[in-house]
């Protein structure tokens, strides 16, 4: 089991290291944070972005097609009481290409089935959004 540190610095900054990987993070500003580095609630949410892409990429590659340029906007929400933390998190899905309707959904089969969200409180909310290819072919994923 990789073991990793988190060093706690001044302005409710982390570092985190592990091997020879680093990583910063920084407290947002509304919390008194510094706010040069992604929050911690923002690593969350990239991370279930990142998993879903690479998801994706794994199934993608197996149907010897294409991804590269697919990208994804995250957005999220906090709510304050009774505690803080993640009300809602937006993922829209955009690829430059567009494909059957068969492989979309394998597709986006393999992308929900990202550990990462499965991790997550089930009390999060959560909005998937894929446009497919130049028409902006929009089709809603399973978690809405």
């Amino acid at each position: 089991m990789e073991k990793i540190k988190v060093l706690l610095e001044n302005g409710l900054r982390t570092r985190v290291t592990s091997s020879e990987r680093l990583l910063v993070t920084d407290g947002p500003k509304a919390v008194s944070g510094l706010g040069e580095f992604f929050s911690p609630t923002e690593l969350l949410i990239i991370s279930v972005g990142s998993c879903m892409l690479t998801m994706m990429g794994y199934k993608a590659k197996e149907l010897k097609i294409d991804l590269v340029g697919s990208y994804l906007r995250l957005t999220k929400e906090m709510q304050i009481v009774p505690i803080r933390r993640l009300k809602f998190i937006g993922i829209e899905f955009f690829c430059p290409s567009a494909f059957s309707t068969i492989i979309t959904q394998k597709l986006i089969q393999e992308a929900e089935k990202c550990p990462v969200i499965h991790s997550l409180h089930p009390e999060i909310q959560k909005k998937i959004i894929y446009h497919w290819g130049d028409k902006s072919e929009v089709q809603s994923g399973n978690w809405v």
